[in-house]
């Protein structure tokens, strides 16, 4: 079984990307999305859910064209956010 990761994540963090962009990114990559609401100690917060080569493809694509994605740094950053089988 392929582990999953649920990261942290903002829309308005990238002034660029309207919600419905993130949503059809989200959709193209396979991903999830959950927006906690009142009842979760993270209220107001969204988080992104995926395999860490979905996850790597959606913000490979957020970074743009001419850049280079960090993989690496993006595999060792989502460890802490592996969820439980």
């Amino acid at each position: 079984m392929t582990a999953k990761y649920e990261i942290p994540f903002k829309v308005t963090d990238i002034p660029d990307l309207s919600y419905d962009q993130f949503m059809t990114l989200v959709e193209k990559h396979g991903l999830g999305t959950t927006f906690y609401f009142d009842d979760h100690p993270t209220y107001g917060s969204r988080s992104i859910e995926g395999t860490a080569q979905r996850l790597a493809a959606f913000y490979a694509e957020l970074d743009g064209p001419g850049q280079s994605f960090p993989i690496s740094e993006f595999v060792e950053y989502i460890q802490d956010f592996k969820m439980e089988a």
